[in-house]
């Protein structure tokens, strides 16, 4: 039987200094799924070498992940409390295994344009609103939030999630 999973994104950010740091103290994660320093890359940071945007991009392999509720539910809390830390302008991570294929898309409230404020909930965009960001799922640009194809895996949990403070207190103290 497979037991592999894995998954991989890309992070547009607005503060390269201050993302640099916050991701260089993550050091070694003790809770699964983990999410450690070395799971980040920035890539090139040089201009002429990177256009517009720098793009912090993650990748990890993880055994088994996805079948239990609670490991998603950990991983997009973790997830938001770096989000949340380092200033991003949108995120994107692709999860896909044997439990099926997921996208998970997140936009910074304040990096939006008005037509999706508006209508962040219509079938175009298909999105949870919260005070700092739009979430959703399905293939869509790091840019334009629009959803590229309407076929799309959903995962069976209630957004936004109900906090764990200890996870996230544990997650938090280490940055």
């Amino acid at each position: 039987m497979w037991e592999w999973n894995y998954i991989y994104g890309a992070i547009l950010i607005k503060d390269f200094n201050k993302s640099f740091e916050i991701i260089e103290s993550l050091k070694k994660d003790k809770k699964y799924p983990f999410i450690n320093t070395n799971m980040f890359n920035f890539g090139e940071t040089e201009i002429p070498y990177y256009y517009d945007d720098i793009i912090l991009t993650f990748g990890a392999t993880y055994k088994n992940f996805g079948y239990e509720k609670s490991e998603w539910k950990i991983f997009i809390l973790k997830m938001e409390h770096l989000l949340r830390s380092i200033g991003f302008k949108s995120a994107q991570f692709h999860a896909s295994g044997v439990f099926d294929q997921v996208t998970l898309s997140w936009y910074n409230i304040e990096d939006t344009y008005d037509e999706l404020h508006k209508n962040y909930h219509t079938d175009t965009y298909d999105f949870y609103k919260t005070n700092e960001w739009y979430f959703g799922y399905g293939k869509r640009n790091l840019h334009f939030p629009e959803l590229i194809s309407k076929k799309y895996s959903k995962l069976d949990i209630e957004y936004p999630i109900n906090y764990n403070k200890d996870i996230i207190r544990e997650f938090a103290d280490r940055i």
